[in-house]
């Protein structure tokens, strides 16, 4: 019992363990702001019946016009994702009526230019709606991997301070723990309001990301 009591004792006052009680932790920031190079909106059509299958066939017959002149001004298939399709009950006066299906579909330009035109062909389709318009930037996730690894370098700049504003030199970096960023805040915009001309400059958004780590410190 008083062994193992000892080694208790004695592996609580490694070298190891009063390491990891030394240490500096801090958060790492990195940020940039990007201009937009890429707008995307929905297109949605719908049409109501009792079949589903019947509802399919209708909704595809409605958006076949559509998808073909998208492509025919210059956006690309990979840039046209159907993103759900959708059936529901219909109801008129309390009582069903049927169902009710709408499929929609996402398209992504690269040339802001062209949006006018793209929105426009969704109008001249007689689409059932138009939204969710929203402005990125494609390079979003390579950009985020280099503020990634700044925001590191970040964290062991302001531990190195804090080390030698206490008296101490900085150590190893015994952890560090991605806290989010990533994605660039999407910027809504109204589709009405860019029926009639090019998008004027569209601004900035900022792409961030940070971190949090530990350092060790020594005497």
């Amino acid at each position: 019992m008083k062994v193992a009591a000892l080694a208790m004792v004695l592996a609580a006052a490694s070298p190891l363990t009063m390491a990891m009680d030394r240490y500096v932790a801090v958060q790492g920031e990195a940020s940039r702001a990007v201009a937009p190079d890429e707008v995307s909106f929905t297109v949605s059509f719908s049409s109501e019946g009792e079949q589903s299958d019947e509802l399919l066939k209708d909704i595809e017959a409605k958006a076949k016009p559509f998808l073909a002149a998208i492509k025919k001004i210059g956006v690309a298939d990979k840039d046209i994702q159907g993103t759900r399709f959708d059936v529901s009950p219909r109801y008129v006066d309390g009582k069903a009526a049927g169902l009710r299906a709408q499929q929609s579909y996402r398209v992504t330009v690269h040339d802001f230019d062209l949006y006018p035109k793209a929105l426009k062909v969704a109008v001249d389709a007689h689409s059932d709606g138009i939204g969710q318009v929203q402005l990125a930037y494609s390079g979003q996730d390579k950009l985020y991997r280099e503020l990634l690894a700044q925001a590191v370098v970040d964290a062991k700049s302001k531990a190195a301070l804090l080390a030698n504003a206490g008296g101490t030199s900085l150590g190893k970096m015994v952890s560090v723990d991605e806290q989010g960023g990533g994605r660039a805040p999407v910027v809504y915009m109204r589709a009405a309001a860019m029926e009639s001309g090019p998008m004027q400059t569209p601004g900035t958004i900022d792409v961030s990301a940070s971190v949090s780590a530990r350092f060790a410190i020594k005497d």
